[in-house]
C-alpha cells in the first residue's frame, strides 16, 4: 500500500533530487519534485502528496518556512513532513519537531534508514486516515439519527399535548391522566432536545460539548427523572425513592444533566434485582453538593474509578433481567460532566449494590 503513495521530494541540490527521485520510484512510489520553497508549495496546490521530503537549508525560503506554512493550513497541516538536512543539532531537531515535523534525517541519507522511516510516516498517516474517516461515518450516522426521529417524536408530543388540554375534571384519575401526559410532553421534548445537542455535538467534532446553563431547582430534577422510570421499576417490582436533603438550584445544561440522570437511574434499575430500591438524593455538606444515585443491586467487584470511567474498561452487560446495554452510557456521563466541571465517582460492593455520586462545586 504504501509504495503506491505520492512522495513530493523538496531540495535544492539538483544532485539529491536525482538520488531521492530514482530511488523512490524504483520501489514504486510516485514522485513529485521541487527545488525550492515557493515552488514547492505551488505543487501543493495542484496535488497533495501523502509524505513530503523536505531539505531544511534552501535559499530564500528555508525548509523550516515552507513547514511554518504547511502547519497553517488544514489541508496539509496532516501531511507528514520528514526533514532531510545536514544540520543534526540537538537544538535543530528541536526546533524542527516544534514546528510540526514528523521525522529528521540527516545527510548523507542512507538509504536503508530513511526507507525505514518513510515507511512509518506513511504507515502513521493511513491509521491516522481511517479513524478520522471512522470518526466522519460516526458523526454522519449520528446527524441521520438525531434528524430522522425528531418528527416523531414531535409528533407525540404533539398528541399528548392535544389530549391534556382536552381533559377537564379535578377528579383523581384525570389528575393522574394529566401527570403522566405532561411527563410524556417534558420527556419527548428533552429526548428531542437531546438529539439536536448530539447534532451540535457532531458538527463540532472534537472540539467538545457545548452547554446551555441554566437554573433549575433540583427537586424538580430528581423527582422527573423518578417519575419517568417508575413504570419501568413497577415491573421489576422496584422502588424508587427521592430524598432531597437540601434544596438548591443547579445551574446546568437541563437536556445533558437529565440524560446523566437518565443513564445512571436507568442502570440502576438494570443492575437491581426484583424488589430492590433504587434511592435518588441530593445533598449539601461542608459547602459541597452532591447528587446521588443508589441501588441495592448486584455490585461490582473492587475496581479503580479512574479507570472505571476509560473508555476501554466497559463493555455491554445484560442486566438482572437480561436487559442489553450498549456499554457506553457511562463513558457519556462523564464527558457531559467534565464539561459542566462536575466530578463523579462510585462506590460498590459485590451483592449489595451501588452509589454513583456526582460532585457539584
Amino acid at each position: 500500500m504504501e509504495n503506491r503513495s505520492t512522495i513530493l521530494v523538496v531540495d535544492d541540490e539538483p544532485a539529491n533530487i536525482f538520488l531521492l527521485e530514482g530511488l523512490l520510484s524504483e520501489l514504486g512510489y510516485q514522485v513529485q519534485t521541487a527545488m525550492n520553497g515557493p515552488e514547492a508549495l505551488q505543487s501543493l496546490e495542484k496535488q497533495l502528496p501523502d509524505a513530503i521530503l523536505l531539505d531544511v537549508m534552501m535559499p530564500g525560503m528555508s525548509g523550516l518556512d515552507v513547514l511554518e506554512v504547511l502547519q497553517q493550513k488544514e489541508e496539509t497541516r496532516e501531511i507528514p513532513v520528514l526533514m532531510v538536512t545536514a544540520k543534526t543539532g540537538p537544538e535543530d531537531v528541536e526546533e524542527a519537531l516544534k514546528k510540526g515535523a514528523q521525522d529528521y534525517i540527516k545527510k548523507p541519507v542512507n538509504e536503508t534508514e530513511l526507507l525505514a522511516r518513510l515507511k512509518t510516516a506513511l504507515r502513521i498517516k493511513y491509521q491516522a486516515d481511517t479513524l478520522r474517516n471512522m470518526l466522519r461515518s460516526k458523526e454522519e450516522f449520528i446527524r441521520i439519527v438525531a434528524h430522522d426521529l425528531r418528527t416523531p417524536l414531535s409528533t407525540i408530543s404533539g398528541f399528548a399535548e392535544m389530549i391534556l388540554m382536552s381533559i377537564s375534571g379535578n377528579e383523581p384519575q384525570s389528575e393522574e391522566i394529566k401527570n403522566y401526559l405532561q411527563i410524556i410532553v417534558e420527556t419527548t421534548h428533552n429526548i428531542s432536545e437531546y438529539f439536536n445537542k448530539l447534532l451540535s455535538w457532531a458538527n463540532l467534532g472534537s472540539r467538545g460539548i457545548e452547554l446551555s446553563r441554566e437554573e433549575i431547582a433540583i427537586s424538580r430534577l430528581l423527582n422527573t427523572t423518578a417519575l419517568m422510570f417508575r413504570k419501568k421499576a413497577e415491573e421489576k417490582r422496584q422502588t424508587i425513592q427521592v430524598d432531597i436533603k437540601n434544596e438548591f438550584l443547579l445551574s446546568a445544561d437541563i437536556t445533558f444533566m437529565s440524560q446523566v440522570l437518565n443513564n445512571l437511574v436507568g442502570n440502576a434499575i438494570k443492575f437491581t434485582p426484583d424488589g430492590g430500591t433504587i434511592t435518588v438524593q441530593a445533598m449539601e455538606e461542608n459547602g459541597k453538593r452532591y447528587i446521588s444515585v443508589r441501588d441495592t443491586g448486584v455490585g461490582m467487584e473492587k475496581v479503580n474509578p479512574e479507570e472505571f470511567f476509560k473508555e476501554e474498561f466497559h463493555k455491554s452487560t445484560r442486566g438482572t433481567r437480561g436487559e442489553k446495554g450498549s456499554g457506553v452510557g457511562l463513558r457519556i456521563c462523564k464527558m457531559i460532566l467534565d464539561a459542566h466541571g462536575f466530578g463523579i465517582t462510585f462506590r460498590s460492593e459485590k451483592g449489595k449494590g451501588t452509589e454513583f455520586i456526582i460532585s457539584i462545586e
